[in-house]
């Protein structure tokens, strides 16, 4: 069994478009292989983020706020890390 996450800039229901669509299909795939999948999005609204079930495929998202922070740009600051 493999763990597979798979990092997005967007995917439903919030975005529709063909990586969306490709990334469900190639998800579910894996997911029917008896692999463990999980989607990963950015939230530009939520702090906290959020996990959803998007037709049987988990998918997590988290906080990125729209405007990034120079320093963090430029490796000068460490990037907030989510607490489990």
């Amino acid at each position: 069994m493999l763990k597979v996450i798979y990092v997005l800039d967007s995917f439903f229901p919030h975005t529709v478009g063909g990586t969306e669509y490709y990334t469900l299909y190639l998800a579910k795939y894996m997911t029917k292989s008896g692999n463990w999948v999980n989607i990963v999005v950015p939230d530009y609204t939520h702090p906290t983020g959020e996990k959803y079930v998007y037709e049987d495929i988990h998918v997590r998202t988290y906080y990125e706020p729209s405007k990034t922070d120079r320093d963090l740009l430029f490796g000068r600051k460490q990037p907030k890390a989510e607490k489990n």
